[in-house]
């Protein structure tokens, strides 16, 4: 096989799990680029401007804002999605000689020009009297366009979505609230599977790390509080037909690393019979019985996940009482020692792997095969 060949196939490979089809159905970016035919571009077609498309936006977005600045909200989710498949490519595609990064939308754009200019190289791509390399540029630049509207009406909806936003405000709060929970007692030096700490709890049980008795993380967060959207849309592409975000409960996880199985269970029992006067864990999975139940985890990845719900304060009255909490749904995972250091040991199983795999199979979906070897091969 050719070098493009090769590239292909490790792109595009001929079993797609799951179809294409089938994430095209949650995120609209299909070569087809049926947007262009919808009825919101065409009404602004008719009309010469986004005025009716812009009050589509105001009433499920942006109930009192004008439309200007409707419009310079789209402009920066659409950068914010953007930028998401750019960082994405940095990570994964870094070893490909093509370029699929895309240049951020100035702020001066105007959302109109930006739709009918892709709407007219939409058409002009399907002419058949147009050049071959000319044609499949026009629908590569037509298809950035689409592709970048749906991704933006993508971030709208994390943006506005009240778990996301639950996620963000009271991360501090659950750190708290399992500080509260498990007492993270005279933290003492160890050497252990490269571990340098070690904290006695509440629970009787040790827990291993470095800096922190816990790993925590929060999914549209990097470390330094910068928004990150890629993990969450790659997750919302790939969840279940009838997932959403609401449907999402790990937005927040923490993870905890003890010596042995015994102690994990000790571990967990503690949490049970002291976290909810219920005594019960939701979404238990013990994947050292059934193994990875991601197709995307490796096999060798063992440990045992649960849900917790974290009560948060609300900035709002509660119903009669005075002063409201919510329950903020989070993920826990527990890893013994023995666990950790497979998953250290064994790359296919570090949590930077599952994500590589995650975005492979994305990818067809988001830079279609039909739009893009064309212009690879004849990059080559």
């Amino acid at each position: 096989m050719s070098e493009v060949d090769n590239l292909i196939a490790r792109l595009y490979p001929e079993k797609q799990d799951p179809p294409l089809d089938q994430l095209w159905k949650r995120f609209h970016t299909n070569p087809n680029m049926s947007v262009y035919s919808s009825s919101g571009i065409k009404q602004a077609f008719h009309d010469g401007d986004c005025s009716n498309l812009l009050n589509r936006f105001r009433m499920g977005f942006f109930p009192d804002m004008g439309d200007g600045a409707i419009e310079r909200e789209i402009i920066l989710a659409m950068n914010q999605g953007i930028n998401a498949l750019n960082s994405l490519c940095e990570d994964y595609l870094g070893d490909v000689d093509f370029d699929f990064s895309v240049n951020p939308l100035g702020e001066q754009t105007s959302l109109f020009d930006f739709l009918m200019r892709g709407r007219e190289q939409w058409i002009s791509g399907k002419d058949n009297h147009v050049e071959e390399f000319r044609k499949h540029s026009l629908l590569l630049s037509a298809y950035k366009k689409a592709r970048a509207y749906d991704m933006g009406k993508r971030i709208l909806h994390v943006n506005g979505d009240f778990q996301v936003l639950a996620s963000v405000r009271n991360y501090e709060s659950c750190l708290n609230w399992f500080q509260s929970l498990l007492g993270f007692e005279r933290r003492e030096e160890a050497n252990v599977n490269g571990h340098n700490s070690s904290w006695s709890t509440n629970a009787g049980v040790e827990l291993y790390g470095d800096d922190a008795p816990m790993r925590s993380r929060v999914k549209v967060l990097y470390p330094d509080e910068r928004l990150k959207y890629s993990s969450l849309l790659m997750k919302l592409c790939l969840e279940d037909e009838d997932k959403y975000l609401e449907d999402i409960d790990d937005l927040t996880g923490f993870e905890f690393i003890v010596e042995d199985d015994l102690t994990r269970k000790k571990f967990i029992e503690y949490i049970k019979h002291n976290s909810t006067p219920t005594a019960t864990l939701r979404g238990y999975k013990d994947r050292t019985r059934a193994k990875a139940d991601n197709p995307m985890s490796s096999k060798r990845f063992t440990n045992i996940s649960f849900t917790l719900y974290v009560p948060v304060p609300l900035d709002h009255m509660g119903l009669g009482i005075s002063r409201a909490y919510g329950r903020l749904p989070v993920e826990v995972q527990i890893l013994t020692l023995g666990e950790d250091k497979i998953r250290n040991e064994d790359s296919d199983a570090l949590h930077e792997s599952y994500k590589r795999r995650s975005f492979a199979r994305v990818f067809p979906a988001w830079f279609p095969r039909q739009i893009y070897e064309p212009l690879i091969c004849n990059s080559k």
